[in-house]
């Protein structure tokens, strides 16, 4: 989870050297330092995406133009090249399970071709999200798929998908926490202290305040949101705009919703294991998939 304090570390660090961070403005997007996009730090966006075939996850996000939007997720590659029978309904590409890997297909308009990447032996370019990244030494952190860093409060949101992994961590996430039912979903909502931490405001770095884990049902995967801040800065010297920030969180957990659906296709088989093969490490894969395989195939809907 360090991954986004790291994020808000950085935007804090090319903030401190202007001296001017008190007086930035929330509604800002900043690029390389720079304000960039005006945005109002509300809840009016919401994400909406079918996972496995199995649920449709939706919830409440951050608006704003496209280009300030903190979540990384592709436009529905099916509805753009006019094949996959009800899946050309959806505004987003669907997450689908291949090979014990989470896949994200996406849609090439040159080439006419929707594909997805492979990434060694770990699997597909996603698993960045639910499996983590990896360097020489082995895993290293998971990736939030939506996140976002506010400047003038030193707060952050964070929104993950990962399969859980005692070895990286994750009983961590959910050690001590409580059951906490909202709106029929069963979270475990884990507080941590509100103590100031070791090189926080010499480094700018945000800590976890609150994680909201919900376990997928007929999964082996977690949904989890967390919410950061800087002790001193945050809390102390910005309760207010800290206020507003925390506000907000807990209207996006509040929005949550988790609903079946009918499966529409299989990935396996559609995309073959021989026409993808696992790569050595380090090398990526581009696997293409012919939309016309998609233009008859579809799975009785389930009763």
């Amino acid at each position: 989870m360090k991954y986004l304090h790291k994020v808000l570390a950085v935007f804090f660090l090319l903030l401190a050297a202007t001296g001017c961070a008190p007086f930035l403005n929330d509604s800002t997007i900043y690029k390389n330092g720079v304000a960039a996009v005006p945005r109002a730090p509300n809840v009016d966006g919401y994400l909406s995406f079918r996972f496995m075939e199995r649920w449709r996850i939706t919830y409440n996000w951050i608006g704003g133009p496209v280009e300030a939007r903190g979540c990384s997720f592709f436009l529905n590659p099916f509805k753009m090249a006019g094949a996959g029978g009800d899946l050309m309904l959806e505004k987003n590409s669907p997450l689908l399970e291949w090979h014990g890997s989470i896949i994200w297909p996406n849609y090439d308009p040159k080439k006419k071709e929707i594909f997805i990447y492979l990434n060694n032996t770990l699997g597909g370019m996603t698993d960045r999200f639910a499996l983590g990244t990896y360097n020489g030494s082995g895993f290293k952190r998971y990736t939030p798929f939506c996140e976002e860093a506010f400047t003038t409060s030193y707060n952050g949101f964070g929104a993950y998908i990962v399969k859980p992994d005692p070895d990286k961590g994750t009983d961590a996430w959910i050690e001590g926490s409580e059951p906490v039912t909202i709106n029929g979903l069963h979270w475990l909502y884990k507080k941590y202290p509100m103590v100031e931490r070791g090189g926080e405001m010499e480094n700018g770095v945000a800590s976890t305040m609150e994680r909201w884990v919900l376990p997928i049902p007929d999964t082996s995967y977690w949904l989890a949101f967390e919410f950061n801040a800087n002790f001193k800065y945050s809390i102390h010297q910005q309760p207010e705009r800290h206020k507003v920030m925390f506000d907000l969180f807990q209207k996006i957990i509040q929005s949550v919703k988790l609903e079946p659906v009918s499966p529409i296709i299989r990935p396996e088989d559609f995309i073959s294991i021989e026409k993808c093969p696992q790569m050595k490490p380090n090398k990526i894969l581009r696997c293409t998939i012919d939309p016309a395989m998609f233009a008859v195939r579809a799975l009785p809907e389930v009763k």
